[in-house]
C-alpha cells in the first residue's frame, strides 16, 4: 500500500517535467504533491523548473539580421 502512494525522487523529477507539459493525470499529480510536501530537494527543484520555465517563455528572440549587419559581415568576409 506505501508504495502506491510514495514515489521515489526520480519519478517526482520524471512527473515534474510532465506537470510543466500540463499532461499529469490527476492520480499522478495527487502522488507529486504527496512526494513534495515530504522532499524539500525535490520541491527546490520544482521552484527551479518553474522559474526556467517562467523565464524562457517570457524571453523574446530576434533571430533576424539587419540588412546593414548583414553587409558589414559581407564586406568583412571579402576582406579576408
Amino acid at each position: 500500500m506505501k508504495q502506491f502512494f510514495f514515489i521515489s525522487c526520480k519519478q517526482a523529477t520524471f512527473l515534474l517535467s510532465k506537470k510543466e507539459e500540463g499532461k499529469l493525470t490527476w492520480m499522478q499529480w495527487w502522488r507529486l504533491s504527496l512526494h513534495l510536501v515530504l522532499c524539500k530537494v525535490c520541491k527546490l527543484f520544482e521552484i527551479q523548473t518553474n522559474f526556467i520555465t517562467h523565464h524562457v517563455a517570457h524571453q523574446q528572440v530576434d533571430a533576424s539580421m539587419a540588412d546593414t549587419k548583414k553587409q558589414e559581415i559581407a564586406e568583412q568576409l571579402k576582406q579576408l
